[in-house]
């Protein structure tokens, strides 16, 4: 039998009210996605907002480049392949609202890339 022939399962998944969650929330100020052969991974950032600050006001004196700054990691999340590309149209779907929404101008390849 070939992977096309089964039959399609749809799951749909509700969450607890974010209001009345026993899990606290974790602010994240930056996200990093990385692919290892057949798993993604999301690891989520915190980075001390007078740090950042303070390094790009040194910077600002100096050559232009990327502010290097340490974060604390927050959460990392490994997804399977199959299960990060379910992801795809919910995300196009969001990214069309933001930029509908908030007029964003179209960012170039590299333009907010991060240095890893």
């Amino acid at each position: 039998m070939s992977d096309t022939s089964r039959p399609r399962i749809e799951l749909r998944v509700f969450t607890e009210d974010p209001t009345k969650s026993s899990v606290p929330t974790l602010f994240s100020n930056y996200v990093a996605i990385s692919r290892a052969g057949t798993e993604v991974q999301f690891e989520f950032v915190a980075l001390d907002i007078n740090v950042l600050a303070a390094k790009m006001q040194a910077q600002a004196a100096e050559a232009p480049g990327p502010v290097e700054v340490t974060g604390k990691t927050m959460a990392k999340i490994v997804l399977p392949l199959h299960a990060f590309m379910q992801l795809e149209q919910h995300l196009q779907t969001i990214f069309s609202a933001v930029k509908q929404e908030f007029a964003f101008e179209k960012v170039e390849p590299n333009e907010r890339r991060a240095i890893s």
